[in-house]
């Protein structure tokens, strides 16, 4: 089978983003572009929601470009499907599988509008390597970690020294999570409580 790289493409991370019944690339997509990438889009109104009702005769991936693939709906599922396709090579309980209904699983894919992280990929480890790889994401976990650290979000003016600083000690570290969690520690941010 195909390998498993990092936690992102463990079993139970992959049944998390899906349904019982089947695999789902906009939720995978949409939980890496969030939470690993730390991009949001801005959904338009009246917003329709409705998946394709499963077809024997196709793949998910087939219906998802054909319903997603043009007018509005392509302006953030060009960002959201691609993350969500590196992960269809696994099931709805996250288990390997090499096809859909008797056709093989697509699971290239090309990273587009998500800063440095873009590039063409042929399977999951792959789209995983241009995503692991970019400062993108390497400031979302930062990002994540301060959140956490602090029990709240960054404030972009009152914050943005003291977080300019924990990245410029987390990149000098070589991405090293005990710096980062170190800088953090030592940071203004948090260890002056302001009012909120």
């Amino acid at each position: 089978g195909l390998p498993r790289v990092g936690i992102l493409m463990q079993g139970s991370t992959l049944a998390r983003l899906a349904t019982p019944s089947r695999s789902q690339p906009i939720y995978r997509g949409d939980f890496l572009l969030k939470d690993v990438l730390c991009r949001h889009l801005e959904l338009p109104e009246n917003l329709n929601v409705m998946l394709p009702e499963p077809d024997p005769n196709r793949t998910f991936r087939e219906q998802l470009d054909e319903t997603t693939g043009a007018g509005q709906c392509n302006n953030c599922h060009s960002r959201i499907n691609p993350l969500g396709y590196g992960l269809e090579a696994f099931d709805a309980l996250g288990r390997h599988r090499p096809d859909e209904n008797g056709f093989p699983v697509d699971t290239s894919g090309s990273l587009v509008g998500l800063g440095d992280a873009e590039g063409d990929f042929r399977d999951g480890p792959e789209m995983m390597e241009i995503i692991a790889g970019s400062e993108t994401a390497a400031e979302c976990y930062a990002e994540k970690w301060f959140q956490f650290a602090l029990g709240r979000a960054r404030r972009e003016n009152e914050d943005q020294a003291s977080f300019d600083d924990i990245l410029r000690r987390f990149r000098s570290s070589g991405l090293d999570l005990h710096e980062l969690l170190v800088a953090i520690s030592e940071s203004r941010a948090f260890s002056t409580r302001t009012k909120d």
